[in-house]
């Protein structure tokens, strides 16, 4: 029997996700914002001319090159250098800037796009941004690299990501902005990276009441907020501001060219899920007092989603009021006439105890380019087959003994499962990596699961009991199913008989992400 693990899954998306934030106040403040025109308080953020701005260091070399990022056109700074040069010894490249950052500027956000280029794993090499304040204190604000357990083939790239933190805190300051390579071990061939568009904005174009200025996150009291279970619960229908709202973004957008974005269940779950958090816990930011991102929320809502965006509103009740100053900010305005979203949804929430009464949020997406014409239908949870269920039963007997608590079966990891049993069935191979090139947790946030699971291989067995055996023998296997964190479980039995191994087997166990704590200082919206 063959068998194979994946571990340390637990976090990691080449979607793109651009934040907007708004609160419908006044205009009448709003002013010029300050700094380059391309990048803001950063000089020559996005890198034309040269590194004009910026001081650079290490061992290893950090050079421009030509290529269009998701954040700026033409040119990218490159951090490092690429097997076969790199070579095997500690090293760095990075580069910095100090700026300044003005008390006028209410919420400034810095911004930036970074695409890793890796050849082992996050605790040997990894990009790293810091702020370095006057007293010397270093905050590090990321840390990202390959975060699987075992080495990936030499030149993996992980994508374009975008990275937004808020710097409020930094207001009146002079801080330094550190981005870097590293590798921390010297028989690691390395890392480079690809860094544009760093940009420090004013987070929202608008500014907002001094009551909200220095309001905290609140932190949360019991943990995170349930997701979705497997099975679906019906939305309800649009509100009559809700479907308001909705009327008249696609008006606008068919004054302008656009298709009329449709209503979509699960981005209508996200949203009110959003606005009843904020109208509950009185604050608004795209951080939910769960710690969870508006791309947490739309795929525990069951949204596959390929790009997608949030725009919040808060202190008005007319939906035209809305729109109306959500159109006057270039940046919002492009998020709503984006012609690649076809999907809309809409959460308004009422507490008049709250600081600004009423809350919006719109979620506006479209699913990946490669799903099937259809495929996006809300899908239940499939009923296991008795094989499936016995080993199930099995697992959680093993676990009961030990004394940990029985793992509940969970429908979109029982679609994220099925799905590469039947990938591996019909295209005759044993793997973690699918044959459209999906990883595991790709597949699992496809099916809308949130982050935090790991996934289990087995193949040339019928028998559940053989399966669990064999994977109980292997440590690092049992570890993973014996994991007392985990709270959910997907199990697929695929057979075809044409195949090498005949029997496929996948299993995944997961949880959902677990609260965020709001007391370390600034939180990263990603």
């Amino acid at each position: 029997m063959s068998l194979s693990h994946h571990g340390g899954w637990s976090w990691g998306t080449t979607f793109l996700l651009l934040l907007s934030f708004l609160v419908l106040v006044s205009l009448s403040e709003e002013a010029a914002f300050p700094g380059d025109p391309c990048s803001g308080l950063v000089k020559n953020g996005c890198f034309d001319k040269g590194f004009n701005g910026w001081e650079g260091g290490g061992n290893l070399p950090v050079s421009i090159v030509e290529l269009t990022s998701p954040c700026d056109a033409s040119p990218v700074v490159r951090l490092g250098v690429s097997v076969p040069q790199v070579p095997r010894v500690k090293s760095s490249a990075w580069i910095s800037q100090t700026i300044t950052i003005p008390l006028q500027v209410q919420h400034p956000l810095l911004t930036f796009c970074y695409d890793i280029f890796t050849n082992t794993v996050i605790d040997w090499s990894a990009f790293h941004v810091q702020i370095q304040e006057e007293s010397g204190e270093i905050t590090e604000i990321l840390r990202d690299g390959y975060e699987g357990e075992y080495e990936p083939d030499p030149g993996t790239e992980l994508g374009w990501r975008h990275f937004a933190y808020d710097l409020t805190p930094y207001r009146g300051r002079t801080i330094t902005l550190r981005f870097g390579s590293t590798d921390e071990w010297e028989g690691a061939y390395g890392i480079w990276t690809l860094v544009d568009g760093i940009k420090i904005f004013e987070g929202y174009p608008v500014h907002l009441p001094v009551a909200l200025r220095n309001a905290k996150p609140p932190t949360p009291t019991t943990g995170p907020k349930p997701f979705p279970t497997e099975t679906p619960t019906p939305t309800p229908g649009p509100s009559e501001l809700e479907r308001r709202l909705m009327e008249l973004i696609n008006q606008e957008r068919a004054s302008q060219g656009p298709w009329a974005l449709a209503v979509e269940g699960r981005l209508m779950q996200a949203a009110r899920r959003h606005s009843q958090d904020m109208a509950t816990n009185d604050f608004v930011r795209h951080t939910g007092s769960d710690g969870s991102s508006p791309l947490d929320r739309m795929w525990a809502a069951g949204y596959p989603v390929g790009r997608g965006n949030e725009l919040l509103a808060a202190d008005s009740e007319d939906p035209s009021s809305v729109l109306a100053q959500w159109m006057q900010s270039t940046f919002h305005h492009d998020i709503l006439m984006d012609p690649e979203f076809v999907h809309i949804g809409v959460g308004y929430a009422f507490n008049s105890d709250a600081t600004y009464d009423h809350y919006w949020t719109v979620n506006v997406a479209h699913p990946p380019a490669d799903m099937p014409t259809g495929a996006l239908a809300p899908a239940g949870m499939s009923t296991p087959s008795d094989l499936e269920h016995q080993l199930v039963d099995l697992i959680n007997q093993e676990r009961v003994s030990r004394g940990l608590s029985p793992l509940t079966m969970d429908g979109r990891l029982m679609q994220a499962a099925r799905r590469h049993s039947e990938d591996m069935a019909t295209s005759d191979f044993f793997g973690h990596t699918g044959s459209d090139g999906s990883n595991p947790i790709y597949r699992m946030r496809k099916a809308g699961y949130p982050l935090g699971g790991d996934e289990l291989l087995a193949a040339g067995t019928e028998d559940p009991a053989d399966v669990l055996a064999t994977w109980m023998a292997s440590p690092a296997q049992s570890d993973t199913l014996m994991d007392p964190d985990f709270v959910h479980i997907g199990v697929s039995h695929v057979h075809n008989g044409a195949a090498t191994h005949g029997h496929y087997w996948t299993v995944k166990v997961a949880h959902p992400p677990v609260a965020i704590s709001t007391s370390a200082g600034p939180a990263s919206e990603h």
